[in-house]
């Protein structure tokens, strides 16, 4: 009797030791997949960002450009005019 109720407190031992490293191995993993997961976001916010900022930069280029086009059509079309 006292040998079924020994196994029995090691199987029980032995399942509660697994339970835990498995518990801790699947809380490893959701920790990994969320900072992944927020390290991902924070990347795409400031690509996001630098993107913005390009954009704004080659708007001003071409706006620039499109004045120096337009002051050389002037130029070129006032002297026909007088």
């Amino acid at each position: 009797m006292h040998a079924r109720l020994r196994r029995w407190r090691i199987a029980l031992t032995t399942v509660r030791s697994n339970l835990a490293l498995f518990s801790l191995a699947g809380a490893l993993v959701v920790a990994i997949a969320g900072s992944t997961a927020g390290l991902l976001w924070h990347l795409r916010v400031l690509e996001l960002d630098e993107a913005t900022r390009e954009i704004a930069n080659l708007n001003l280029v071409i706006a620039e450009q499109a004045a120096r086009s337009i002051k050389n059509i002037a130029l070129i079309a006032n002297p026909v005019e007088q």
